[in-house]
């Protein structure tokens, strides 16, 4: 498992794209977008549930728009009103991160998520967001 997560990680350092290939992470942040994890931190936020739902978020000041590969189904316009660090309440994290992954509670109008990305991507991500951590 941990070497797995291991191989994960070593190959969305750059590797080019190519058939049937995902794009790195590099090439996602280079747009303006992360492979993340979503979820809702308790009941349902934006018809999200507390089951992790994996994807890619395009990231605008103060918006996420997540689109799902596995979990919800239908793109998610996210408007944030906040950004903190998790801590060990969101311990179980999506495998699309690997080990080396960072969670943050998002506050909405509706309710808080949990928002799990690639660490490496997370002061970038962070600064596109327009909000800083609290």
């Amino acid at each position: 498992m941990i070497f797995l997560d291991f191989v994960l990680d070593f190959l969305s350092l750059g590797i080019p794209d190519g058939p049937g290939r995902e794009p790195t992470d590099r090439q996602l942040l280079a747009s303006n977008s992360v492979r993340c994890g979503l979820r809702a931190a308790t009941g349902r936020v934006l018809n999200i549930g507390t089951e992790w739902s994996e994807g890619i978020c395009e990231i605008t000041p103060r918006h996420l728009n997540f689109i799902p590969s596995m979990g919800v189904v239908g793109d998610r316009q996210i408007e944030v009103s906040g950004l903190r660090r998790a801590n060990d309440e969101a311990r179980a994290r999506p495998r699309l991160c690997g080990r080396s992954s960072t969670t943050f509670i998002v506050s909405t109008n509706d309710g808080e998520l949990y928002w799990t990305i690639v660490k490496r991507c997370a002061p970038k991500a962070v600064t596109l967001l327009a909000l800083a951590p609290e």
